[in-house]
């Protein structure tokens, strides 16, 4: 069948067809993590807006009531081998000279999304303590000290209007 379109086509990378493993791309993860963000906030009734382009250290802005939310969100695929209990999640931003924590001039949530067992923390930036790397237990945890970020887990009331106005 010709192709009638005026525009090339040219397929996305990883898009081929041949039996090869596609490799790991950051990138397309991020923004899955980001598409499933819209469609779940916007399922609770939450309105999400996109600045444009990549220079703020969020990635969303979020309508609650008279004011809006920096969101930053985050997603992790996999857990690494070895470690069924724990999901590691990077919580920071990258720059030329490295990896530096976020802080509240930078952002007021991330929502941190684990793909495989669709499960979403909405955590305080206040709550990271500046750590850049955080671990989430959400099939349970084996240490009693583990999972100080689970009372976070599917914390969408903290976006709401009147959970805003009364945080510290």
């Amino acid at each position: 069948m010709p192709n009638n379109s005026r525009i090339p086509h040219h397929p996305a990378e990883g898009c081929d067809t041949s039996a090869r493993k596609p490799r790991f791309d950051a990138s397309r993860h991020g923004e899955m993590g980001e598409l499933a963000f819209i469609l779940k906030a916007t399922s609770l009734g939450l309105t999400p807006s996109r600045p444009y382009g990549d220079r703020r250290p969020y990635d969303f802005l979020l309508e609650c009531g008279s004011c809006v939310l920096r969101i930053q969100v985050k997603s992790v695929f996999t857990n690494r081998p070895g470690y069924q209990y724990r999901f590691p999640v990077s919580v920071c931003q990258h720059n030329r000279s490295g990896s530096v924590a976020y802080n509240s001039g930078d952002i007021d949530f991330i929502v941190a999304y684990v793909a495989p067992l669709n499960i979403w923390y909405v955590i305080p930036v206040k709550a990271l303590l500046g750590r850049k790397v955080i671990n989430v237990y959400p099939v349970g945890k084996k240490r009693r000290d583990a999972g100080i970020y689970e009372s976070y887990r599917e914390a969408w009331h903290l976006l709401r209007p009147d959970s805003v106005a009364t945080a510290p």
